[in-house]
């Protein structure tokens, strides 16, 4: 049965003052309620039950109920996205809550993010379907629910076209662009359509602390 992150483990995932420990800020993450916890003993080790009974009683993860045949399914913590290689319209794409409150500083980042995004895309593969069509699907992305779908996106795509370290650099460089709230439903965007070294190394460039910077993408 598999564990979903409440809304207390999403406010502590962005919380600069958090009291969890690397490990339990990567469980967390992880927990995204697609994500059987068979795996997530294959990630961690089996200690990750002990680590997940205790994220539980502080009340930051729990156990996604069964649903009955017939009755409606629960909403998850992020709507799965498409199988490696598919691409996906905006219309069908919710990913991420979208901002509440959000402000016009907020939303000038995202509009940021978008336009470096694509401009990538130019780069890595002008003459290339795909990306001809992702650009088309997002140019006029205005959510944050499109805007990191099509970061996901665009990471996915260099790493095929470009390699593992020019997408180190570009998921990077995008990352820094979103507002840091983002940045959790990035990364389990990410974690179903890119590979997940990379984005283990991202999480811990953006959301773990960790005081490398950009010249770090060759070490990838």
């Amino acid at each position: 049965m598999p564990f979903i992150k409440t809304s207390v483990g999403r406010n502590e995932l962005i919380d600069e003052a958090t009291r969890l420990t690397a490990r339990e800020r990567q469980i967390v993450l992880l927990c995204t309620g697609t994500r059987p916890t068979e795996r997530l003993v294959d990630i961690f080790g089996p200690e990750v039950l002990d680590d997940l009974k205790e994220l539980e009683q502080r009340g930051l993860v729990r156990l996604l109920e069964l649903v009955p045949a017939g009755a409606d399914a629960p909403s998850l913590d992020a709507t799965p996205v498409a199988a490696p290689g598919a691409v996906v319209p905006p219309a069908a794409a919710p990913m991420a809550p979208e901002l509440s409150g959000e402000s016009w500083g907020a939303h000038a980042w995202l509009m940021a993010a978008r336009g470096a995004a694509l401009a990538v895309l130019e780069q890595v593969g002008p003459s290339d379907d795909e990306v001809r069509y992702l650009i088309e699907s997002y140019q006029d992305a205005e959510s944050e629910n499109d805007v990191l779908m099509l970061v996901a996106q665009t990471t996915r795509v260099t790493l095929c076209l470009a390699g593992k370290k020019a997408a180190a650099k570009v998921s990077m460089g995008l990352g820094y662009l979103l507002p840091d709230t983002a940045i959790p439903s990035l990364l389990d965007c990410m974690l179903e359509s890119s590979d997940p070294e990379l984005v283990g190394w991202l999480y811990e460039r953006l959301l773990a602390g960790s005081d490398n910077t950009l010249a770090d993408a060759r070490a990838v």
